[in-house]
C-alpha cells in the first residue's frame, strides 16, 4: 500500500473491507497503516499491524482490483 497514491489507497482498502469477514483481520506491515480509509478499519491496540474491519461497512463491487499505472 505504501507505494499508491492516497486515492488508490482508499480504494484497495474499500474493496478489501467490503471483501473481509466481519471476523476477519488485515496484516500490514511496520510501514503501512489503513487509517486513511475513514473508519473501514480498526487498529488492535494490541497487535500493531493488525487490523479489523470497522464499523462502516461497504458491499464490494463486482470487477477486478486495477494495478494503478
Amino acid at each position: 500500500l505504501i507505494y499508491f497514491d492516497e486515492a488508490v489507497k482508499a480504494d484497495v482498502l474499500r474493496r478489501l473491507a467490503g471483501a473481509c469477514r466481519p471476523d476477519g483481520y488485515l496484516f500490514l506491515g511496520g510501514a503501512e497503516t489503513a487509517s486513511s480509509a475513514g473508519g473501514l478499519w480498526t487498529a488492535d491496540p494490541t497487535h500493531p499491524g493488525l487490523w479489523s474491519p470497522g464499523a462502516r461497512r461497504e458491499a464490494t463491487p463486482a470487477g477486478k482490483l486495477v494495478a494503478a499505472r
